[in-house]
């Protein structure tokens, strides 16, 4: 009984402890007044209290905003992904906003994005989907139906790996979003599945196998002798001449992101699967 009663409390104190650590991220709001994500790569600005990108970084304060919203029932945190989800969709280049890979004023009282007019299509968006941000998003939508951030996100995702005629058509001018293949596949083909375009989705499937970073790996060898413990097999390496070592044929990022690609694309696209 006394060791029932005892993680009882625990329970109750690890999860008030969890609890204060998931609302300690809420602070980033305000920390982004004197810490500026972009300090290093872009020069001060005055239009806005702060500075951000649309993603990663506003994204990183959706998932915050979410969270507490879902905890609390809290609606105010709500009202400030709605707040930014519409200021975005009224932006004339939606999510291909902003340069330095998608650039805007934030005001972290209110929760208002501003567009500062600078880069718009030319920023460089690899990042912006990089770190699961269209897993935020698409959550986020489930939760909260802003119809015009939807549409807004439907075109981003519609055409940031469209052929140069495409892009065109619909805004008037090529441009090249710098993203990279596997991880804009999971979206290319979310688009697809939202419009039910086969040929969208395929094209999903299509940058992800012609991408270097979907491709199979080597072939497993088996290492032996004092290099292990014990036998194991691994993946070869290859060698260079970097103090640090020889290095594998694959890195961390890759395995995670081709494994994300390859859950969504099965997911939203299997019966375009090659």
């Amino acid at each position: 009984m006394v060791l029932s009663v005892r993680c009882k409390y625990l329970d109750r104190y690890l999860n008030e402890l969890l609890g204060d650590l998931i609302r300690s991220s809420l602070r980033a709001d305000a920390t982004l007044r004197s810490i500026d994500p972009l300090r290093e790569v872009l020069p001060p600005q005055t239009q806005a209290p702060a500075r951000v990108r649309i993603g990663p970084d506003w994204y990183a304060l959706v998932s915050n905003w979410l969270t507490e919203w879902e905890r609390t029932g809290d609606t105010r945190w709500r009202d400030r992904i709605v707040t930014g989800m519409r200021d975005i969709a009224a932006f004339p280049a939606g999510l291909f906003t902003g340069e330095a890979g998608g650039a805007v004023g934030f005001d972290p009282t209110t929760g208002h994005l501003v567009n500062f007019g600078r880069g718009d299509f030319d920023g460089g968006y690899n990042l912006a989907m990089a770190f699961c941000g269209e897993q935020i998003l698409w959550e986020a939508l489930d939760l909260v139906d802003v119809s015009e951030f939807r549409r807004t996100l439907l075109d981003f995702a519609r055409y940031v790996q469209a052929p140069s005629a495409e892009k065109i058509a619909r805004y008037g001018r090529d441009f090249n979003p710098q993203v990279f293949k596997t991880i804009y596949s999971r979206v290319t083909a979310w688009a697809g599945e939202q419009l039910a375009d086969p040929t969208i989705r395929s094209r999903g499937w299509q940058q992800f196998t012609s991408d270097p970073s979907g491709q199979p790996w080597p072939a497993a060898v088996r290492v032996s002798g004092t290099a292990v413990p014990v036998p194991v097999d691994e993946i070869p390496t290859r060698g260079t001449s970097n103090p640090a070592g020889d290095f594998a044929t694959f890195a961390t990022n890759d395995f995670a992101q081709r494994t994300l690609a390859y859950i969504s694309l099965l997911a939203i696209a299997p019966q375009e699967a090659p």
